[in-house]
């Protein structure tokens, strides 16, 4: 079944890959919950949202992140998609009316990145990695734009309730310096 298999594609089963393992998780989660079997016969059976097979302890639920800000995220360096569940599993299992799957990946998987998390290790990739005074140059030119992005997803899903975060994104100057955004206003302004 799994033996060599790196990815969703490289699974030997029959039939659709996400079929199979919406199908074989449940049947690990009947005899977990009755006979007390390991959920691990999941590890490195689960893909991410890259469709990698991961452990169980590398992945993350997807809790409702926009896929605008996994982009902003991914464009920063964050491997969003990478910790986190494929999300199309959940669908699978909704056509095949697999009520427990739900269940099953919430003990197999207990965390769950949220879009709020998300958003926070944006900010702190942004400040980690856009140091004050660094001028812009070809290594920090995709955070630069990262920040303008992130800024703009603010702006767009949260408006002035995201004043406060928005006044600790760093920001490029107009000397092409990275600037310190602490003491400044939001961007879009008010009080």
């Amino acid at each position: 079944m799994k033996k060599g298999a790196s990815t969703l594609g490289d699974l030997r089963v029959t039939g659709e890959p996400r079929q199979w393992l919406v199908r074989f998780v449940d049947v690990v989660h009947d005899c977990w919950t009755k006979r007390g079997l390991e959920m691990g016969l999941l590890d490195a059976l689960l893909p991410d949202q890259m469709g990698s097979l991961r452990s169980t302890t590398e992945l993350s639920r997807d809790g409702g992140i926009p896929d605008i800000l996994k982009d902003i995220a991914e464009g920063m360096g964050l491997a969003v998609r990478a910790r986190l569940l494929d999300a199309q599993l959940g669908e699978v299992a909704r056509q095949l009316g697999i009520d427990r799957f739900g269940s099953a990946i919430a003990k197999a998987i207990p965390g769950e990145l949220s879009e709020s998390k998300l958003t926070k290790d944006c900010l702190q990739a942004l400040q980690t990695k856009l140091k004050e005074e660094a001028s812009l140059s070809e290594d920090n030119g995709d955070l630069v734009r990262g920040s303008i992005r992130f800024l703009d997803y603010l702006w767009q899903t949260h408006g002035q309730q995201a004043r406060e975060m928005a006044t600790e994104v760093p920001l490029l100057s107009s000397d092409h310096t990275i600037g310190n955004s602490s003491n400044r206003e939001a961007p879009w302004g008010g009080n």
